[in-house]
Order: C-alpha cells, then sequence, then structure tokens
C-alpha cells in the first residue's frame, strides 16, 4: 500500500490542497515501510490508494453487511479517501442489485 500511495496522482493532489486532513508518514512495527496517515482527528487513518478502495470496501462490508450508512460510518472511521462517500455508495448499489436479481434467478425446489 505504501508504493500505490507514493504513485497515487490523487494523494498528491491532496496533499498540495486545503482539505482540513493532516497527512503524516508512520511506521507501523510489522513493516519496514511508512504509510501516509490522517492525523488530524484523535483516530490515525491511513490513506487508501484507488488501487485498494474497493478491496477495503469489499472486507469491511463482507464482514456482516451491515447496512449503507453501517458501512460507510465504518470505512470513514478506519481510513480516509477523497470522495469517500461517493464510491461507498455506489459498490454498495452495486452490491445491493447483485444481491437482488441473485434472489429473483434463484429458484426454488
Amino acid at each position: 500500500m505504501a508504493t500505490a500511495q507514493d504513485s497515487d496522482g490523487e494523494f498528491r493532489s491532496l496533499l498540495e490542497t486545503d482539505t482540513g486532513l493532516k497527512f503524516k508518514q508512520l511506521s507501523f512495527p510489522s513493516s519496514k515501510q511508512f504509510l501516509y496517515c490522517d492525523i488530524s482527528t484523535d483516530k490515525i487513518r491511513p490513506y487508501v490508494p484507488v488501487s485498494f478502495r474497493k478491496k477495503v470496501f469489499d472486507l469491511l462490508h463482507g464482514l456482516s453487511h451491515p447496512g449503507m450508512k453501517a458501512t460507510t460510518d465504518l470505512i470513514k472511521k478506519r481510513f480516509v479517501w477523497s470522495l469517500m462517500n461517493k464510491d461507498i455508495q455506489m459498490w454498495g448499489k452495486c452490491f445491493l442489485i447483485t444481491f437482488v436479481l441473485s434472489l429473483r434467478f434463484t429458484t426454488v425446489t
């Protein structure tokens, strides 16, 4: 993820814009690499590059399929990226559509 952060153009733009987020490179005991994390609140949240966002959604939403608001809150408390709400809502709607379609085409025997 650290390598993806370094090559993420959106993150570079975010660093140059006054968004209220405060980024700092932090190291983690299990890794020799540094991750950029938002330290503007009492919760340290790593910045998630574009290539990892859907994976984060799938992992956290897949824990218990808690619904859109709960999924959004769960992710926003732990991670940060631009337009989070938009991405999470889009993936949630896609999940819901897929779920409904799978029910529709399931045959009862």
